[in-house]
């Protein structure tokens, strides 16, 4: 029996790679597999993949042209065999032990998902400099323990600003995913962001336990420091719109609505700052892309319009940022939206109030 199914979506990351699968192989739960779906990779990561299929039968290869991680990672789900399920890229690690006490504690408590921390790797020592935000943020101070709701969870830990929407710092029972029909969206980034609210949004026996059992490489030119890019502002709305869409029919009770318009403010304005890094060429695409400017009228004028509004004016800027700012406002978005904004705008359109 497959205790664990380890999903390890693969783009590129040749030379992190043979670490990040010794980091699983080398777990003391032995019934595990490593399902790796490489994704288009241009560089020789399929190659390593396939000598560890080769060598160990836990080892399950799969191949396509590049669709995305989401795309990846739903492959992998669709292949499992496992009772949980772990995330882990091709650049990242497990300490030792970590699978026998996730799967341990996960399975005598019956759980929907299991949370816990993770310890941060710097490339080299310039990177802890250069990114000092990654330094504690993968690290709780104290334990949210005790067995809870999702909701009740995504609460306590929302309210006291510790709320991390990077799936790979928990474990999911597969039945779980299955029943409630969760899959990650396609053809978006950060789509961990929605695929974590959801999940959270719909377990009913969760847990936290204060331990780093997951390693986030912090390396040059990875997802996390590249350039935002047109498809990161692009991904961010549709997390919005999705997480709007799903808090306004399924979430009633206050405690939760004011963490969730919390999370669903926090993507908004995410967006819009990552707007203004955008190149002038990148954003005469949101303007001048039918898909663009509905996303923004539609998400942040007609549902959440004082997001935009709170996002920009409660920001402390320097002047480059104004100056990005002051170009938005005047971008066609900006003008479709203006009539539609208003203070508690997000309140009254979310939850009726």
């Amino acid at each position: 029996m497959v205790k664990i199914s380890v999903i390890m979506a693969v783009y590129n990351s040749e030379n992190f790679l043979a670490q990040a699968i010794e980091s699983v192989l080398s777990q003391s739960l032995r019934e595990i597999e490593l399902i790796c779906v490489n994704d288009g990779s241009t560089d020789g990561s399929l190659v390593v993949l396939d000598e560890y299929a080769n060598k160990d039968e836990r080892v399950h290869v799969f191949s396509h042209e590049n669709q995305g991680a989401s795309y990846a990672r739903n492959i992998a789900f669709a292949n499992a065999k496992g009772e949980y399920l772990h995330i882990l890229d091709g650049d990242d690690m497990v300490p030792e032990g970590a699978y026998k006490r996730m799967y341990e504690k996960a399975k005598r408590d019956n759980l929907d998902m299991l949370f816990f921390d993770a310890q941060v790797l710097f490339d080299n020592p310039s990177l802890a400099h250069k990114y000092p935000e990654f330094v504690d943020n993968y690290r709780r101070e104290r334990e949210y323990g005790g067995i809870t709701t999702g909701k009740e969870l995504f609460c306590r830990l929302s309210e006291d600003d510790v709320y991390r929407t990077q799936a790979s710092m928990y474990l999911v029972s597969r039945e779980f995913l299955r029943e409630n029909n969760i899959r990650f969206m396609e053809g978006i980034t950060h789509e961990d962001v929605l695929f974590t609210f959801l999940c959270m949004m719909q377990a009913k026996r969760v847990t936290h336990i204060n331990e780093a059992l997951f390693i986030r490489r912090v390396r040059e030119n990875s997802t996390m420091t590249s350039p935002v890019k047109f498809e990161n502002v692009i991904g961010q709305l549709t997390c919005f719109d999705e997480m709007y869409r799903f808090a306004s029919v399924n979430i009633t009770d206050e405690r939760t609505k004011k963490a969730a318009v919390r999370m669903i403010s926090i993507s908004a304005k995410s967006g819009i700052l990552n707007f203004s890094q955008l190149s002038d060429e990148e954003r005469k695409r949101v303007d001048s892309s039918s898909f663009g400017v509905q996303m923004f009228v539609e998400a942040f004028g007609n549902r959440n319009g004082s997001v935009i509004h709170d996002g920009i004016d409660q920001v402390k800027m320097n002047s480059e940022l104004k100056k990005e700012v002051k170009y938005y406002r005047e971008s066609l978005s900006w003008k479709i939206t203006k009539p539609l904004r208003c203070v508690r705008k997000v309140m009254k359109l979310m939850f009726g109030r």
